[in-house]
């Protein structure tokens, strides 16, 4: 199985990659690592894994849209409803991590709402390490091949 990035002409920089290798973090803010990870999840079938990637983008989503100022309630909850619809539909929460996305929509604080989020993206990152870390395995034997 080759993925599109792997030929010598890819289309990203070595130092891109020294970055996504070195930290799943890095790779998730980078809107081309995620791009590149995501065709590595769909070219390996792990459509679970990649529903959870598309979570991590709607939750990173749903924080910026916290923090904007004078968002109505309606639409917080909108946008709550589909990240809980979403996470139930094909995503690993644990039990823990599902309610407290469900008991997002009955707190106030905009804040606490933030924060709340960033905890349930954090354990999402967590669901993503191992296929990172093949990711990055398949990656780097890509590379020592080439060179």
């Amino acid at each position: 199985m080759t993925c599109t990035g792997c030929s010598k002409d890819h289309w990203w920089t070595r130092e891109e990659l020294d970055r996504w290798t070195n930290s799943i973090n890095q790779l998730l803010i980078n809107s081309r690592g995620r791009q590149a990870f995501h065709q590595f999840l769909i070219e390996r079938s792990l459509i679970e894994s990649n529903m959870t990637l598309g979570f991590w983008e709607m939750l990173d989503d749903a924080i910026n849209f916290v923090k904007e100022p004078n968002i109505s309630r309606s639409e917080l909850n909108r946008e709550l409803k589909k990240l809980y619809g979403y996470a139930d539909e094909g995503v690993n929460l644990d039990a823990t991590q599902m309610k407290l996305l469900y008991d997002c929509r009955r707190k106030e604080d905009m804040k606490e709402i933030e924060s709340t989020l960033n905890i349930i993206k954090e354990g999402t990152v967590n669901l993503l390490r191992d296929d990172h870390r093949a990711f990055c395995q398949h990656h780097l034997a890509e590379l020592n091949r080439s060179n």
